[in-house]
């Protein structure tokens, strides 16, 4: 997946990595409504499990919690903001960080709360976000 800096996220079963320069994924088509996932494999879980929140919403992909300080104030314009983060500490640190900065963020992560995220969901063969 490219990155909006030109740098790619390389994924499979057995490698993970990136190349420079490491940032944000987004996909922008002027919706009202923003979904935030924290890895590839989760936008293309959403994909899988909700396609109309997929298909009707700007998604942007973080590629790393450590790029949560990229996220541009500019993100209030939205009258939604999903957070489908890691149910992780990790995870739930940066929602709790996202939902302080943004009042218009819903943490969203309790449709898949019995799984890591929601890639996990859909490989555990649960299809219903």
């Amino acid at each position: 997946m490219k990155n909006d800096a030109g740098g790619w996220e390389l994924r499979n079963k057995y490698y993970k990595c990136s190349t420079s320069p490491k940032t944000i994924s987004s996909f922008l088509r002027n919706f009202t409504r923003l979904v935030v996932t924290e890895g590839m494999f989760d936008f293309l879980s959403l994909n899988a499990l909700d396609n109309e929140l997929f298909s009707s919403s700007d998604i942007v992909v973080l590629n790393s919690l450590g790029n949560i300080n990229l996220i541009p104030e500019e993100w209030n314009h939205y009258s939604e903001i999903y957070l489908l983060l890691d149910n992780d500490k990790a995870g739930r640190t940066a929602t709790k960080q996202l939902l302080k900065k943004f009042s218009n963020a819903v943490d969203e992560s309790q449709f898949y709360f019995d799984f890591k995220d929601l890639n996990d969901m859909l490989t555990h063969g649960r299809t219903k976000k």
